[in-house]
């Protein structure tokens, strides 16, 4: 599958060999350059981060990406959410949820015994 899709004929040995690659620059005396490390990292290994990792923030993107949004162009513009509030049913037939809500929390607990579950955690010890 990411053989033909992304040209990587194993995910395991292409993260293996860039473990034991990171392994073998962080054990190395003296400074180390990360431009050496990227440069013996397997392409395959710069390719699963490009496929296969979380997508990047748009935050991340227009901050460290401004050259190539200028040529790709900007995110579109973010509609605000709308809240949608959908009745219990469409025929209107039961009451709705702030009915329903209002008579549970009617329920006198210490005087009924029809529905105890429903009393608040305050009043658990219900009659």
């Amino acid at each position: 599958m990411f053989s033909q899709s992304l040209g990587i004929h194993s995910i395991k040995d292409t993260l293996s060999t860039a473990q034991r690659t990171f392994m073998e620059w962080a054990k190395r005396a003296g400074e180390k350059d990360s431009k050496e490390l990227m440069d013996r990292l397997p392409a395959g290994f710069f390719t699963l981060l490009d496929e296969l990792t979380i997508a990047r923030s748009r935050k991340h993107i227009q901050r460290y990406y401004r050259a190539s949004l200028a040529v790709i162009g900007q995110f579109p513009k973010r509609a605000k959410p709308q809240s949608i509030y959908a009745d219990i049913d469409n025929k209107h037939r039961f009451p709705t949820y702030d009915r329903l809500n209002e008579e549970i929390e009617n329920i006198n607990c210490r005087n009924s015994n029809h529905l105890p579950m429903y009393c608040r955690s305050s009043s658990i010890l219900c009659g």
